[in-house]
Parts: C-alpha cells; sequence; structure tokens
C-alpha cells in the first residue's frame, strides 16, 4: 500500500500520517483522500511511501513522490 505524508513546519520533526492507498495496476490516474491523523495547520509539503498493508507510524522511506504547495 502506498501512504501519504503531510509536512508541516510548524509541528514536530515528523511528518503527519495522511492516510494509505492502493492504485490499481494500470490505473493511469488516482484521487486520494487526504485523512490527516492529526490536525495540520499549514502543509508545505506532500510525500508518498510505499508502506506495509495497513501503513506504518513512522515511515523508513524511501519518498516515491514529493510535492509542495505554492506559496
Amino acid at each position: 500500500q502506498y501512504q501519504l505524508w503531510i509536512i508541516d513546519p510548524e509541528r514536530a520533526a515528523q511528518p503527519v500520517d495522511g492516510g494509505v492507498f492502493d492504485i490499481p495496476a494500470g490505473a493511469t490516474e488516482a484521487v486520494i483522500d487526504i485523512n490527516a491523523k492529526l490536525p495540520v495547520d499549514d502543509p508545505t509539503t506532500f510525500a508518498i511511501t510505499l508502506e506495509q498493508p495497513g501503513g506504518v507510524v513512522v515511515s523508513g522511506g524511501p519518498l516515491l513522490v514529493v510535492a509542495t504547495t505554492a506559496g
């Protein structure tokens, strides 16, 4: 499963778990629902990792996709 991480510089050093999701084989597009496990006031970066089913509390990486917000 893939796991979404939300980075907010105002929070602790650890990214916030944004939820786990699957992408079907052969899919060319995917819509990912963000389900932040903790409040996030000012997200600046989103990252995706490949994790064990159900996700993890702290990722060991690697980061597959990283996107920053405009600002």
